[in-house]
């Protein structure tokens, strides 16, 4: 099985901002795609929910202060049910940790122990769900800042 990961490109999140027909300053557009990542899906999802909720004002929705609701929480909860218990773990402690982590780092935290190439076998299934962040060898639970 192969996989291609896909950065979110900017181009892409601001067309789908426009295809929306989402209003909202250049910033408010831009801040709006960032928090997402410029994720194409993610931004497709809370999309239609500001033309459902906020009458497509990018403004309205940013005022909200929230990331995650309704679409985007559906999609995260059917990734979290098909996680394997290892990647529950991983997942619990770098949210727990909520700053980068090394592997050795996690290796240390998970009870009970398991090996190192486990951890790696794990790692390389979320980073393929695009459920972690890797930053060199320092991870973290994928999240908008």
């Amino acid at each position: 099985m192969h996989s291609l990961t896909l950065q979110g490109s900017q181009e892409a999140a601001q067309a789908i901002v426009r295809a929306k027909g989402l209003s909202g300053t250049p910033v408010q557009k831009q801040i709006l795609c960032d928090r997402y990542s410029n994720t194409p899906l993610a931004l497709k999802i809370v999309a239609t929910s500001i033309c459902d909720l906020f009458d497509g004002k990018i403004k309205e929705f940013l005022e909200q202060e929230t990331v995650v609701f309704n679409g985007i929480r559906r999609l995260l909860d059917q990734q979290c049910q098909r996680l394997f218990p290892l990647e529950e773990s991983i997942m619990c402690w770098l949210a727990i940790n909520r700053e980068w982590t090394t592997i050795s780092e996690l290796q240390a935290d998970i009870i009970p122990t398991v090996s190192k190439g486990e951890i790696l076998e794990a790692l390389e299934s979320l980073s393929w769900r695009s459920l972690i962040e890797k930053q060199l060898v320092r991870l973290r639970w994928r999240q908008s800042d």
